[in-house]
């Protein structure tokens, strides 16, 4: 045995000085075979050569591909919650799972942050505003069911929450509060309604701001009175806020009620598109919409900085009360946010279509994710055509996670040339969100056939 150990020795020691690796060197390498030697160039002084081997990639590069594993950040919005009777009957009977199925429940719950626009106030107080065709409220008391939800933060810029007057909209920011979910978009003064909201996660800050431009009165504003919220039929201030919000986060999400001339349609308006590029130029990373009630598509903006920011023009309702089909056709946005070169960026986007089923007494929760809805019944086979179509609304332009249509008219845009008369769609390109330079060099190429008919 002695002599086995010498010999063993012997040649182990031989070869860590003929310059073959241990193989528990090897594994502290971002080497993804062991079949192949290691080269290690040759050095005077190799314990020197070794650390600097550390310092110009081998095991930084590991280290680095850990960070940015870690930092990857789940974003979900979804659209326009409503706890009015279908959500109360429902939740009464069987809790939180008796509003969500359970496996989108665990989704939403999942995510890094989540955010929706909460359309009514959380009181017992109040009396409901004069000559208004809808108003809500809702006991505080139901806040748990948004903790369950697992939302983050909510908006309250919209046309609901002062339905029943100020001290409903107060005792609104003390529920929020006293359920550790934040809120954007109003306040009691008009500091904290402009105030940017931030959630720290993964070593990054995501900012958020919101604001309504559908309000029934303009005492609604907070810059008249108090307590009130940011409105945005003049979006100054909005603009302003954004620029200066882009200092204090790593990526600005803005949530913003709008679309009172698209209400119910599967488009958004001449309005929406023009305010959503002033946001953009602002320095909006995200733009998210809500308060038509219908879903609409996902698009890409570019802005004056040359960024691509996404908007997802309207996320319809996701807790309702309403009972037609396209305000029951819902679905939930997961962002996937990565930290590339210091900047956080939009790595990926998905769209969830839901639907909320209804029955002979109305509206039948929970809310349904396309996975779960199955059988061939006529009920379900409606439930399917629903769902195909909100999933074909949402994704229509073919622009999820950065992939950019060509087409003359974008051709034109990327260039600041004349819109053309008529619009043809070349293929599809994908393209990372920050990738707009190599874009435009390629249209470029393109358009050097003055007729737009031989893409290069």
């Amino acid at each position: 045995v002695t002599m086995l150990a010498m010999v063993t020795l012997i040649i182990f020691s031989h070869g860590r000085q003929s310059g073959e690796p241990a193989k528990d060197a090897l594994s502290e390498t971002d080497i993804s075979s062991t079949e192949e030697p290691v080269q290690i160039p040759e050095a005077e002084e190799p314990e020197e050569t070794e650390a600097a081997d550390g310092q110009n990639g081998i095991q930084n590069d590991t280290e680095q591909e850990e960070v940015d594993i870690a930092d990857d950040t789940t974003l979900i919005f979804a659209g326009d919650v409503l706890f009015a009777n279908a959500f109360k009957s429902n939740y009464d009977a069987g809790g939180i799972e008796k509003v969500i199925e359970p496996q989108l429940l665990q989704e939403l719950q999942d995510a890094d942050i989540f955010m929706v626009n909460n359309e009514f106030p959380f009181s017992n107080r109040g009396e409901p505003m004069e000559d208004k065709q809808f108003t809500f409220c809702c006991d505080p008391k139901y806040v748990k069911a948004l903790n369950e939800m697992g939302v983050d933060i909510v908006s309250l810029a919209n046309n609901h929450t002062l339905d029943y007057g100020r001290d409903a909209l107060s005792d609104t920011f003390t529920t929020l509060d006293g359920a550790g979910i934040l809120y954007a978009g109003a306040g009691e003064t008009k500091e904290r309604a402009y105030e940017l909201q931030i959630i720290e996660k993964n070593g990054k800050k995501f900012g958020f701001l919101a604001a309504s431009r559908v309000v029934p009165e303009s005492n609604w504003k907070v810059e008249e009175r108090t307590p009130g919220m940011l409105t945005a039929y003049d979006d100054t201030k909005l603009v302003q806020l954004i620029k200066e919000a882009r200092s204090g986060c790593d990526f600005l999400s803005v949530y913003i009620h709008w679309g009172v001339d698209a209400e119910y349609k599967t488009e958004p308006s001449a309005s929406m598109r023009r305010m959503a590029q002033e946001l953009a130029d602002a320095g909006a990373d995200y733009i998210v919409g809500s308060h038509t009630h219908s879903v609409q598509p996902h698009d890409l903006i570019t802005a004056r900085d040359g960024r691509i920011v996404p908007v997802a023009w309207s996320m319809g309702n996701f807790v309702t009360s309403e009972l037609m089909s396209v305000s029951r056709s819902t679905g939930i946005l997961q962002i996937e946010l990565t930290r590339q070169n210091g900047k956080v960026r939009v790595t990926g986007e998905t769209f969830i279509p839901c639907y909320i089923p209804d029955s002979a007494c109305g509206l039948s929760y929970p809310v349904l994710p396309e996975r779960s809805i199955t059988g061939e019944g006529k009920q379900a086979m409606q439930m399917k055509e629903a769902i195909k179509k909100v999933k074909g609304i949402f994704t229509k332009n073919g622009n999820m996670t950065g992939e950019w249509i060509l087409t003359k008219k974008n051709i034109c845009a990327a260039l600041d040339l004349p819109a053309p008369a008529a619009d043809e769609v070349y293929t599809k390109l994908n393209f990372a969100m920050d990738a707009r330079p190599g874009c435009v060099a390629l249209v470029s190429d393109i358009t050097s056939d003055k007729n737009y008919r031989t893409p290069r």
